[in-house]
This record gives structure tokens, C-alpha cells and sequence, in this order.
């Protein structure tokens, strides 16, 4: 175990006294200040402190915590009550069976104060009072507080110390309750057990309610950034947007033989040697990625979430319904599924028909009344989606009537353009071999004019 040295004025008056003050690195400086001023009989604690190198310490830390070594020397200070100031400590009790009872207390609350309030304001929890209780041969058994490697217990000790004592002057404490017999009659110490209950009736303290942020409203561009119009709705605060709902039919001679295919859905389950494949893959791309990578702060990714965002306002969603129409509709990036769920039912012909919706390659299931956004699914700026029915219902139309006379053909995706360029296409009539540039194959090694040749150039004779 270690020591500090602790020095303050000699109450004689001459000159300084010193003291050395047992300590683990997790004793409260609190407890140096009580048994050095208790010893000595300087006073009131709470009115001093403890400086080190000129610098006031917190008296709320422990010796780990205040950075202090063993064999440190410390000095005793008057400080003052003003300055110490009683503040709120939110206290969560374990009891023996695992539950927790959680209560707010000021700092200047003694440990009886605590039990008595937990014993009133939550009697239900307790199978037995927990400060009436008496063993067979009628003695008291004291509740017992643990915190801070120290146990606090006995009506003494109970009575007279304090959070603030033991150096909880701010934010939270677990504390763990147990019983012990105290070898003291009842009936001994009843007396001072009613009175105790008593002077410590205290009233539980609420906690402090959140102030509610302020809603900041955004100005609108006059000019709209994208193709779908976002207008804010005053009264609820939410954005509200032009869905743009289209429903596009697909000509047969489109569709491919693997759509008009009616696999189950264990043709898309992977065997094990290609979930292998797939993970070992999968796990080869991370590692490239991430290696030499720089890591990001939670700021970075935020900054980057919002410049996406700022990008992609809004997605265009594209379900597959069974027979090959697609239903298409935009939503805000920042929505969650839930409302492509509520577009869907919408639009269905039997609003009530059990429906579940899927994204493939790789395959995964999407819940349509989740709350996850389109954006943390990796759904923007654009998505294809499949649907499909759990019922056994067939020759049934999917689409109300409106939607379904509504449908139009699907567009083909844009043919890309070849870049106007000097040269002309190559076609298959032409020789890739008369388009490379022609070489000179001979090389003029003969002088032009008279020129002096070099002496090791000659030949000799």
C-alpha cells in the first residue's frame, strides 16, 4: 500500500505539520482530507482541499485519476464551503437478485437518506423492509452499501456519511446493497431507527427534461435541383413529394427465357463451396479496400453522408411484380421503406394481399414496414426491386384499374454514341493492319552529300 505525504498549517502556529496518509490508487482525495482534519481537528472538510505544485486538485477523483505517484507531496488548503457547491448525483441501487433502482440525490445526501427513499418509492422491489429486518436471535441486520472498493454499513456510518463525503460531488454511481447482521438488538436501536427515518425524509428529485430543439426552416431553391418537386408541408414539418408514380409493361419478345422461368426460391440458395467462394471473395475485396486506407473520424463519414445526400436528394424505386410490370415511384433519400410499403399497398388491386419484397443479385429480403431508410440500404439513387406474393392466388390482377390502363411500354436504355472523331469507325470489311500507321521497313544509311567521315568509321585497308 502506498502513502502521500499531506503538510498543513500546525494548529499551534508554528510552522507546518505533516501527515502521511495511507492510500490505494482508488482512494478519493476526499478520504485524505477527512482523516487529516478529523485527526487533527481542523474543522469542517468540505472547507479545504489539497494542492499540488500550486495547482488545486479536484477532490472528486481518485488518486489514479488525479495523476498522483506514490511518496507525493500534498498540501492542505482552506478553500472554503462556497466553492464546493451541492449539485445532483443520479444513483442506480443493485440490489442482491440483479434489479436496479434508479433516483436522483443532491450531493449533501446521507447514505440512511438514500435507503429510506429507495424503501419508500420503491417498497414493491424489496421482499423484506431493508432497514426493519432482524435475524432469529432478534438482532439488527444492517444494510450494506458497496461503492468505490469501501463499504459503508452500520447506523452510524449510514447516518452521518454522505456522497459528497466519499468525493460524489457530480454525475453518476453505481451502488451495490447488501445485508449483514450487525450483532446489535433490536431492540437496542429501534429507538434510532424511527427517529433516523424521521429526519431523513426526503423527496425524490425528477430528472431534468430535454429542451426540445428548435425547428429550423429550410428555404426552398426557386429552382429544383432534380426532376421530382419537393415542397415542405408547414403544418406537419415533413417534405412532401410528388411520388411520380409510372407503371411500365413489358413486350414479350423483351423478356429473357430465365424471366419467364417460374424458378423457386431454392434455385438462388448458394451450396456451400459457393458460399465459400463468395465469402473468401468478399473478404479479398475488404482487405483491398481497407488496406491503406485512412481511417475516418465520425465527422468525415457525416461530411460524406451529407455531400451523397446533397447529391442524391431523392431515388427512383422500380418493383418487379410477377407478371413483368414494374412499378415505378421516387421517394426522398432519406425515407424510410416503409413508405415504398405504404405506395405498393396503395397501388395493388386487394390492398390487403401478404406480399414480400427481395433485391438480387445477392439475394436479401427487405422488410416493407421497416424503419431503415432507403439510404442506409444502399438504395439510392436507384433500385430494382422484386415483389412477390405469398398467397396462392392466381388469375387475379395485381394493379388497380387506373395504374393498369396507365402502363407504358418500358424504355429501351439509350444506344451509346461514338465520339465524332477524325478517323473513321472501323468496319468489318476493313484491315485492322491498313490502319496502323506505315513504317519505313529501309533505312538511307548513305550520306547525303560530301561529309567527312570519322576516323573509326573507316575501313581499314
Amino acid at each position: 500500500m502506498s502513502s502521500v505525504i499531506v503538510s498543513f498549517p500546525n494548529p499551534t502556529g508554528l510552522g507546518l505539520k505533516t501527515h502521511t496518509v495511507k492510500t490505494t490508487p482508488s482512494t478519493p482525495l476526499t478520504e485524505v482530507i477527512n482523516q487529516v482534519v478529523t485527526k487533527y481537528a481542523l474543522g469542517d472538510p468540505l472547507a479545504f482541499g489539497l494542492r499540488h505544485k500550486k495547482a488545486l486538485l479536484d477532490s472528486s477523483l481518485s488518486m489514479r485519476f488525479a495523476n498522483l505517484a506514490p511518496g507525493t507531496k500534498l498540501e492542505l488548503t482552506p478553500i472554503g464551503k462556497a466553492s464546493k457547491g451541492l449539485s445532483q448525483i443520479t444513483v442506480a441501487l443493485q440490489l442482491e437478485n440483479g434489479q436496479r433502482l434508479v433516483e436522483r440525490f443532491m450531493s449533501s445526501t446521507s447514505f440512511w437518506g438514500i435507503l429510506n427513499l429507495f424503501a419508500t418509492q420503491h417498497s414493491s422491489a424489496f421482499e423484506k423492509s431493508p432497514i426493519e429486518q432482524t435475524a432469529e436471535d432478534d438482532s439488527w441486520i444492517t444494510p450494506v452499501f458497496q461503492l468505490l472498493n469501501q463499504e459503508v454499513f452500520g447506523f452510524a456510518q449510514l447516518n452521518e456519511t454522505t456522497l459528497q463525503s466519499l468525493g460524489i460531488t457530480s454525475g453518476n454511481i453505481l451502488v451495490r446493497l447488501s445485508f449483514r447482521n450487525s450483532q446489535v438488538a433490536y431492540s437496542d436501536i429501534c429507538t434510532q431507527i424511527q427517529e433516523a427515518c424521521t429526519n431523513n425524509q426526503i423527496l425524490p428529485i425528477e430528472a431534468p427534461q430535454p429542451k426540445p430543439k428548435a425547428v429550423r426552416e429550410e428555404k426552398t431553391p426557386l429552382v429544383s435541383t432534380s426532376d421530382t418537386e419537393i415542397k415542405p408541408n408547414l403544418q406537419t414539418g415533413v417534405d412532401t413529394i410528388d411520388r411520380g408514380i409510372q407503371v411500365f409493361k413489358v413486350a414479350e419478345t423483351d423478356i429473357s427465357l430465365s424471366a419467364r422461368l417460374d424458378l423457386p426460391d431454392s434455385h438462388f440458395e448458394l451450396s456451400s463451396a459457393e458460399l465459400k467462394m463468395a465469402v473468401s471473395g468478399q473478404q479479398a475485396r475488404t482487405r483491398q479496400l481497407m488496406e491503406g486506407a485512412p481511417l475516418k473520424t465520425k465527422a468525415m463519414v457525416e461530411k460524406e453522408k451529407k455531400r451523397w445526400l446533397d447529391e442524391h436528394p431523392t431515388t427512383t424505386i422500380r418493383v418487379r411484380l410477377p407478371d413483368t410490370t414494374q412499378l415505378q415511384a421516387t421517394f426522398r433519400s432519406i425515407e424510410p421503406i416503409s413508405a415504398l410499403g405504404q405506395v405498393i399497398r396503395s397501388s395493388l388491386h386487394d390492398s390487403r394481399r401478404p406480399f414480400v419484397l427481395s433485391q438480387a443479385p445477392p439475394y436479401r429480403s427487405l422488410d416493407p414496414d421497416s424503419d431503415d431508410s432507403f439510404y442506409s440500404l444502399g438504395l439510392v439513387p436507384s433500385a430494382q426491386i422484386h415483389l412477390r406474393f405469398t398467397d396462392s392466388q392466381a388469375d387475379v390482377p395485381i394493379l388497380i384499374n387506373s395504374l393498369a390502363a396507365s402502363a407504358e411500354a418500358l424504355p429501351l436504355p439509350p444506344i451509346p454514341t461514338v465520339s465524332s472523331d477524325k478517323t473513321a469507325p472501323v468496319t468489318a470489311d476493313d484491315d485492322p493492319k491498313e490502319r496502323l500507321p506505315k513504317v519505313e521497313s529501309k533505312v538511307d544509311l548513305e550520306p547525303q552529300g560530301k561529309t567527312k567521315l570519322p576516323k573509326w568509321l573507316k575501313l581499314s585497308k
